[in-house]
């Protein structure tokens, strides 16, 4: 199977930027990105990266990210180095084939296994990672911890500091036939479609979809107008 080595930029809003040669340069949407390529968000910025595999990672305000390394050549090899900010992922599960999904900050090194999870590196220096769905390591120099569904963890300075359970504020049930989506004001959607694929394109907020209802988890969503697509 050979998937594109690329990611796709959607910009939702704000300013996004591109290094390129030691300058920085507006990102349009819809460009295409390989392995090395440098993005910030503004602080009104919000984009969404889509790699090959169908696997995306939101970009919040005030975020700053390296694709590290990019191979889906027969498998999936994806690390970003993630220098600021908060970014969102969600991991497609590849069982048949060979597939890592790293994200890399200074505090520590986070290993998917076909997961929604996020990484927020605070103003103090610390990264705090949250597991919203499916399973992730979390390596630093001396130990590897792993955190399952609805755990979210400290690290600093290469060392894990704290696990506990995350936090939901709320919940949101369709109980109907029909495919349902949230969509936020700058157009990105939490959510089924049409054709069964789900989308979890919203910091925040996961969908879950079973054969009676949809439901849709708010942890710490962005502040907003959020409308329910039926």
């Amino acid at each position: 199977l050979l998937l594109h080595a690329s990611a796709t930029l959607t910009v939702f809003g704000g300013g996004v930027e591109q290094e390129i040669a030691g300058a920085w340069y507006p990102a349009e949407d819809g460009l295409t990105l390989a392995q090395g390529a440098r993005l910030r968000t503004a602080s009104n910025g919000r984009a969404l990266l889509t790699f090959g595999d169908g696997s995306t990672a939101t970009l919040s305000p005030g975020t700053e990210i390296v694709l590290a390394a990019l191979n889906l050549d027969g498998g999936r090899a994806i690390t970003i180095e993630h220098l600021a900010g908060r970014l969102w992922n969600d991991v497609v599960t590849m069982p048949d084939l060979p597939a890592s999904y790293v994200v890399r900050t200074r505090d520590v090194t986070v290993e998917a296994r076909g997961t929604v999870f996020q990484t927020v590196i605070a103003g103090t220096g610390e990264t705090a990672v949250t597991t919203i769905r499916g399973l992730v390591d979390l390596v630093t120099g001396e130990e590897r911890v792993s955190l399952t569904t609805g755990e979210v963890a400290r690290a600093a300075a290469q060392q894990v500091a704290e696990v506990r359970p995350a936090e939901v504020a709320a919940t949101v049930t369709v109980n109907a036939p029909v495919v349902a989506a949230l969509v936020a004001e700058d157009g990105a959607a939490t959510g089924s479609r049409s054709d069964g694929v789900t989308m979890r394109q919203i910091p925040g907020i996961d969908a879950v979809t079973t054969e009676r209802e949809q439901q849709f988890a708010f942890a710490d969503a962005p502040p907003g107008i959020y409308t329910l697509w039926l």
